[in-house]
């Protein structure tokens, strides 16, 4: 072998040695880091963890601490203090209409007022059932629509003006066709969550001419 081609087999020999130790020192590099990505997310995830237990004990001793008050009192004038519901009513502004505009009413408008032993309104929470009737019809058709509002639309459907308060309703009558002189009743059952009484009342409605 001439002198020339050693000293070229040297020199490709010394640039492949130096190829692969870059390439080792990269993989390595590598796999380092990997490492410290995978022992970090455990890490954080178990600092997220601590934290969220702190708050759910911070909110258990509010709530002990609520109770003990509660319990504290006494149950006959903690009851009398509580704002009771007593009766409820439905307004004049309750009527059918004619929301599509085609001559024949699909809709009714509800306004209920809840009213306290004071003669206030007052925003009860609780669970109401609306139903709507033709006492003229067969016996068997009769009633017409039954809807029952949850409670927590309930608490969302609170209006009124200035001079008074009430839940207010917009319901529709996807299958009923009634003319605009319908003459329908309308019962109402107000379940009180706050003492577990159940109130009853009804109107007679008309649809909007």
């Amino acid at each position: 072998m001439k002198k020339s081609d050693i000293k070229k087999y040297q020199a490709n020999l010394s640039t492949l040695l130096a190829i692969c130790a870059l390439t080792a020192f990269a993989i390595t590099g590598c796999q380092q880091k990997t490492k410290i990505e995978t022992y970090q997310k455990p890490l954080a995830t178990q600092q997220n963890l601590e934290k969220e237990l702190e708050k759910l004990k911070a909110e258990n001793t509010r709530l002990k601490q609520q109770l003990m008050t509660i319990e504290g009192l006494n149950p006959e004038i903690r009851l009398n203090a509580i704002t009771q519901l007593s009766n409820i009513n439905i307004t004049k502004r309750t009527a059918l209409f004619d929301k599509n505009k085609d001559g024949k009413n699909d809709s009714l408008r509800l306004c209920l007022r809840t009213i306290d032993s004071q003669g206030d309104m007052i925003k009860a929470p609780g669970q109401l059932t609306i139903q709507l009737w033709n006492l003229k019809a067969d016996p068997k058709k009769t009633l017409l629509k039954s809807w029952t509002i949850k409670p927590e639309s309930l608490k969302n459907a609170w209006s009124g003006t200035l001079m008074t308060s009430y839940y207010k309703f917009e319901l529709d009558l996807p299958q009923i066709s009634l003319p605009p002189t319908a003459e329908m009743t309308i019962t109402a059952e107000f379940i009180d969550y706050m003492t577990g009484k159940t109130l009853t009342t009804q109107k007679v409605i008309k649809g909007n001419k």
